[in-house]
């Protein structure tokens, strides 16, 4: 690891820190919620399904893309990269879930059409609501994804991507803007310090 990387590290760690404890200081600031309840008012049945879609196959793309470059690059390219790539990104959502799950279960916000009777549920909520897990998970995904495979053609469709999951989590009803940001903050440092933090930092530079 280079000598600047864990002040980089404690960095991110602290900014995260900051930003999410910020965050659950306005988790209940009404405009967060008229927003919601204004822009479900506008709602069609095609959007809706079409977020609901992104929703639900979160674990399905973050999990199933990786798999995909494993089985391509076992047939194909024969390297150990394809190996790193299904491992990395698979440890990354994992630990991002964990981190994600226990900063949830000490919160213990309430989820916007809870505290709100104007906002419609239109997707499964677990638990509590601060964080996001969709968005900590897709954007764990996403960034370990970018960090090992730097190309425009997989950085910006995984991070769009992404950045649908947190949207559509909001537009459904079962989260915050403070949700889903605190979750694209616990996924994308999780990543960024799992990688920083791997002695070999694989990156698949010449595809």
């Amino acid at each position: 690891m280079k000598p600047k990387q864990p002040l980089q590290l404690l960095a991110v760690l602290a900014g995260a820190t900051v930003v999410v404890f910020s965050l659950y200081q306005v988790q209940a600031a009404p405009p967060q919620f008229e927003w919601i309840a204004q822009m479900q008012n506008q709602r069609a049945a095609g959007p809706i399904g079409g977020w609901q879609l992104f929703t639900n196959w979160v674990t399905l793309v973050s999990l199933g893309i990786p798999f995909g470059v494993l089985l391509v690059g076992e047939w194909k390219w024969r390297t150990r990269w394809t190996r790193y790539f299904f491992l990395f990104t698979g440890l990354s959502v994992g630990l991002a879930g964990l981190v994600n799950y226990l900063i949830k279960i000490s919160a213990r916000c309430l989820r916007p059409f809870e505290a709100d009777t104007r906002i419609l549920q239109l997707s499964t909520g677990g638990s509590f609501s601060f964080p996001s897990g969709h968005s900590a998970e897709a954007f764990a995904a996403a960034v370990m994804m970018s960090l090992l495979w730097p190309r425009w053609y997989v950085v910006l469709p995984a991070l769009l991507w992404a950045c649908a999951i947190a949207f559509s989590r909001v537009y459904l009803g079962v989260h915050s803007p403070a949700d889903v940001t605190a979750g694209m903050i616990v996924g994308s440092s999780v990543s960024y310090i799992f990688y920083s933090l791997s002695p070999k930092n694989p990156t698949f530079a010449k595809v």
